[in-house]
């Protein structure tokens, strides 16, 4: 049963903070960018996880960790198109 909590909590958190993205661009008046708001909205989500590992008395860095495995991965880079005048 505490996963489907967490899961609520987590699907929960992920609805206000889109919500949140959506009341700042409201706000906004479509002065600043869509990606910089989507950007201060994961900040915002980041800054709350901090605040959530400093109080239960963790740094989170072992949820940095990964396998070696994981560190061999190399993707594809992405081709970006350029236009030249």
């Amino acid at each position: 049963m505490a996963s489907v909590n967490a899961a609520t909590w987590i699907g929960s958190i992920s609805v206000l903070l889109w919500g949140t993205l959506a009341l700042l661009t409201k706000l906004s008046g479509g002065e600043i960018p869509e990606f910089q708001l989507m950007a201060m909205t994961f900040g915002i989500a980041f800054l709350l996880m901090c605040s959530r590992w400093v109080f239960s008395g963790h740094s989170g860095v072992h949820y940095l960790r990964q396998s070696p495995l994981a560190w061999c991965i190399v993707r594809k880079p992405l081709k970006v198109a350029t236009h030249s005048t």
